[in-house]
């Protein structure tokens, strides 16, 4: 054995003894910068050092690294990074099989670039090979690799195992995968589909964006599990006029709710514009960055929630592009919901002075945000309110409204109440939309902030032909406390409603409501 080579050897064995639960990701960025100056003999090194393929466990015991796996990936990505073009050899291929049975659980960039390497038979093999752990590994993002093989995107939608803690973890993953899941997800997709499968396929679909997922929306407005509605419907409002088909459509849906659905959010689109079809313009710049460099301020991120000493240096990078460094924390958010240390940078960042003038823009991303994403756990719900509840007094009224409007997200039930408590007058369209909710402390809060409204009450008005109960004594509650004088144009409807009701206490009110005209 060449001179070299042995001293490539000793720094792999001496690399290959990390502490116990040392996570893949943690070993990986120990190793590999270990290893660059070695690159010319890596590849010999290693075949000295590895045991032989067939008795490397694909998943560790608990509490173990998975050494082998996270050296094959650092070995292949050093080697090919100063070869080039070089192909691996043969023999080494097997253990690049192993990176989709790592225990990671973001997206880890470095995974997909050395799976890449591999023939896309190899990967594919080996993605399904990793199946039965779903859950627990880097497997559904790294069919971002071979995305252009629908069966096989579809196989693993198909047979996805997803826990309700494990939804937003899957999305995340999910997404990685581009425009393809969106066929998968339909190939798949019914009414009666596990929830928290069909959650993280929503999640992720919205996260890409694509107009083409209007039409799996209006389907999952019909599926049994009220979140998944719920997904469905906010789904359809960040799509807004892009899926005005699709609503259309579902306005001859066989099931009642979803018509009236449909039919709701068409009224409140309109007549088509124009420029319907063209995509919204994005609030920032993060997702059209390359993906090294969003990389990159994710990475820088991370750090700083690691180390706080180093806040001040990212800081001062943030001053100079901070809606967009804003939009890379909430990525970060969105991984990791609940998370003390990026709610508090984000919290930090609100109140730096060099942020003073972007802060109207930072909440405008931030409450859409937090309006669309699927938080439900009351902790991570306490934890976020706390900066809910720092939204500066002067903010536009008009932020609230694009953020929270057809919003329907388990976090719209707190922030909705805390909305209707501190801005006044409220938003006409943003009372309609509550007085129409599920949450009956939403729709109490909706009422009390009917006697604020300045703006015509017609859409309160034609609410009581409503099917739920619920919905018209809200309206009937709030018609009794409006402005009368906007009321009072309105005493025509208001009889006719009277002469259809057939609930004592909805008739009750519209009654009280027109004796004060």
């Amino acid at each position: 054995m060449a001179k070299s080579t042995k001293k490539t050897l000793e720094k792999l064995r001496s690399l290959a003894e990390p502490e116990s639960n040392t996570s893949a990701k943690e070993l990986y960025e120990r190793v590999e910068p270990a290893l660059r100056s070695h690159h010319a003999t890596l590849l010999g090194a290693f075949r000295e050092w590895a045991p032989a393929i067939d008795e490397v466990p694909k998943f560790k015991p608990f509490g173990e690294p998975q050494v082998v796996h996270v050296m094959a990936m650092a070995t292949a990505l050093v080697v090919t990074d100063a070869a080039g073009e070089a192909p691996l050899p043969e023999w080494f291929l097997p253990y690049l099989q192993l990176i989709p049975y790592l225990e990671i659980y973001d997206c880890f960039p470095p995974c997909q670039r050395a799976c890449a390497l591999l023939p896309p038979t190899m990967l594919r093999e080996a993605i399904l090979g990793a199946q039965e752990r779903w859950s627990h590994t880097n497997a559904i993002a790294l069919l971002s690799c071979i995305a252009d093989d629908a069966e096989t995107v579809t196989e693993v939608v198909r047979n996805l195992s997803v826990g309700e803690r494990q939804t937003e973890d899957i999305s995340q993953k999910l997404h990685y995968i581009g425009a393809p899941l969106l066929a998968a997800a339909q190939a798949v997709w019914a009414d009666d589909l596990w929830k928290y499968r069909a959650l993280a396929l929503l999640m992720a679909l919205q996260r890409l964006g694509l107009p083409e997922s209007a039409g799996l929306y209006v389907r999952a407005l019909g599926h049994k599990s009220k979140p998944v509605q719920a997904c469905a419907q906010t789904g359809l409002a960040d799509l807004g006029g892009r899926a005005r088909a699709a609503l259309e459509a579902g306005t001859k849906a066989k099931k009642k709710a979803v018509r009236g659905f449909c039919s709701d959010t068409l009224a409140r689109l309109g007549p088509a514009g124009d420029s319907e079809d063209a995509e919204p313009p994005a609030t920032t710049g993060f997702q059209g960055l390359p993906p090294e460099e969003r990389t990159r301020m994710l990475g820088r991120i991370d750090a700083v929630r690691e180390q706080e000493k180093l806040r001040p240096a990212l800081f001062k990078e943030m001053a100079a592009a901070p809606t967009l460094w804003f939009e890379a924390m909430v990525e970060v958010l969105g991984q990791s919901v609940g998370r003390d240390d990026i709610q508090h940078l984000i919290a930090a960042a609100l109140r730096n002075a060099a942020f003073r003038e972007h802060v109207p823009a930072f909440w405008s991303v931030y409450l859409r945000f937090l309006a669309r994403h699927n938080i439900s756990d009351s902790y991570n719900q306490w934890q976020l309110m706390k900066h809910v509840s720092g939204i500066p007094s002067d903010l536009d009224p008009a932020i609230y409204e694009q953020a929270y409007l057809g919003a329907a997200g388990p976090f719209t039930v707190k922030l909705l109440p805390h909305y209707f408590a501190h801005v006044r007058p409220a938003s006409a369209a943003l009372v309609v939309q509550a007085l129409k909710h599920s949450s009956k402390p939403v729709r109490a809060a909706a009422v009390t902030a009917a006697s604020s409204l300045t703006e015509s009450v017609e859409p309160l008005v034609g609410l009581l032909g409503e099917r739920k109960k619920a919905t018209r004594i809200a309206i009937g509650q709030a018609l009794c406390i409006a402005d009368k004088e906007l009321v009072a144009p309105h005493r025509e409807q208001l009889e006719l409603a009277l002469a259809k009701e057939k609930v004592d206490e909805v008739q009750d009110l519209v009654r009280t409501a027109l004796a004060r005209l």
